[in-house]
């Protein structure tokens, strides 16, 4: 129902590959200048180059309505060259300024007219168990035939909905269990066909730490990254089976499906893990009940107590499954910790009543990625100024070398003072009958080539 006036299409040897819906854009080799190039249109009014030139220089205006910080710090000129070429001048060289562009066409009303030919469907129902997205009429369209509708619905049993994808009641599964995709891949299930997304994954817990004083102290904090068996729950996901990119990680930042995957840019393999080892989370523990009890006595003041733990998490059932297991691994090191389950559709809780959220993050860019997840304004967010400051440096830097350098610094960072609790990164699948045509694999997400998708006009709609 959305697209971006920049999108995501790919992972690239440095920095991913963009198109843009209306056209195509590129850098300059000195990272000096971005570059738009308007595509011709046959069906109806089209955006001009200086609609477009208008919107970027609305989003740079710290003034106005439309302004956007990120692309505000980098650009310096906006101008049209020649017919429906746009030349955008940078203030400083920028590795990845077009990733900076990822803003919803809907953000900019004075292009409302345009967007009837750029919204691919429309939400017809909102019922309670399913969703029904009808093709939007107007919607410039790539594929021969794409699909009319499309029904979506929660599946709380993935064998049922496994069992329904073989007899042609749905025709699609977006991401697997991990185990269930193993399995599959594993036996080759006839009926069933099995694709990668092209990012994985990372999990981790952020922490709220305004509301619960130990997860202020870095003692303790190392004592929750060492009480929660990673590698036991990893595995336990997997049903004990092996899938490439699936690992523990050190840092939310995605390290790769393997060793030369280039979306590994940014993590540092020099940081290890801290494995499982219960024994040494109460020593922790018992260093932060330590710590607590000699400020106390300094300001003649009773110590804080341990407070029961809010573990907030989706409803998803990747989520619930390890949280549970989290939930239990905490109680024995004596930390009463409830859980919370965050409503359909959730993945945050905007009033933060919570000490620990599950998260689970596509990062397609870490560059750009990287200040949504742990900035000051992230979802990970901490008051550690050495963090801020390596994601600020990452934000300003000219040169892929200056970006791979701050990025080993921040993940020593987080690493070391446990900002946030790394868990696990998860390579993604999906999974669809034999019937539908146009599914790739490595795309970014399921909807990216639905113009392409086509149904087998000799296999009929399965009939309840």
């Amino acid at each position: 129902t959305e697209r971006s006036l920049v999108e995501f299409v790919s992972p690239g040897p440095e920095g991913g590959y963009y198109t843009s819906p209306f056209g195509s854009v590129e850098k300059s080799d000195d990272f000096r200048s971005l570059y738009f190039q308007m595509a011709a249109s046959s069906r109806g009014p089209r955006l001009t180059a200086y609609e477009l030139a208008d919107w970027l220089l609305a989003m740079a205006d710290p003034e106005g309505p439309y302004y956007q910080k990120r692309w505000a710090a980098v650009v310096d000129r906006v101008r049209v060259e020649r017919e429906g070429r746009i030349r955008i001048d940078l203030r400083k060289p920028d590795v990845l300024p077009e990733g900076r562009l990822r803003v919803l066409l809907s953000s900019y009303p004075p292009l409302a007219s345009h967007m009837a030919l750029m919204r691919p469907y429309n939400v017809e129902e909102n019922a309670e168990d399913y969703v029904r997205f009808v093709r939007n009429k107007e919607a410039i369209s790539q594929g021969i035939s794409p699909p009319a509708e499309i029904y979506e619905r929660f599946y709380p049993d993935v064998d049922v909905a496994l069992a329904d994808l073989r007899i042609g009641k749905i025709d699609v599964i977006d991401r697997l269990f991990p185990a269930d995709a193993a399995s599959l891949l594993a036996d080759d299930t006839p009926g069933v066909v099995v694709k990668p997304y092209a990012l994985p994954t990372v999990h981790f817990l952020a922490i709220n730490t305004d509301r619960h004083a130990y997860l202020n102290n870095n003692a303790f904090r190392q004592a929750v990254v060492r009480t929660i068996p990673r590698e036991l729950i990893l595995d336990k996901l997997l049903d004990g089976q092996k899938l490439a990119g699936c690992r523990v990680v050190s840092a939310p930042i995605p390290a790769g499906r393997a060793i030369n995957d280039t979306l590994a840019y940014a993590y540092n393999e020099k940081i290890k893990t801290r494995f499982y080892d219960n024994g040494i989370g109460k020593i922790l523990l018992s260093v932060a009940n330590a710590q607590f009890d000699f400020i106390a006595e300094k300001q003649k003041k009773d110590p804080p107590k341990i407070e029961p733990v809010v573990l907030a998490h989706p409803e998803d059932k990747i989520a619930r499954f390890a949280c549970q297991i989290i939930a239990q691994q905490l109680e024995l090191l004596g930390v009463e910790t409830q859980l919370k389950q965050l409503g359909k559709g959730m993945t945050d809780d905007p009033k933060r009543e919570y000490d620990l959220l599950y998260v689970a993050a596509t990062i397609s860019e870490p560059v750009v990625d990287i200040e949504r997840l742990v900035g000051r304004d992230g979802i990970g967010k901490s008051d550690n100024q050495y963090v801020n400051f390596y994601v600020r440096r990452i934000a300003e830097a000219t040169t892929w070398r200056e970006i791979r350098q701050h990025f080993e610094s921040l993940h020593q960072t987080i690493a070391a003072d446990v900002t946030v609790v790394p868990l696990w990164q998860l390579t993604e699948y999906y999974a669809h009958r034999p019937g539908v045509f146009g599914l790739d694999s490595d795309v970014v997400n399921l909807y990216q080539d639905i113009d392409n998708w086509v149904l087998d006009p000799n296999l009929s709609d399965f009939e309840e």
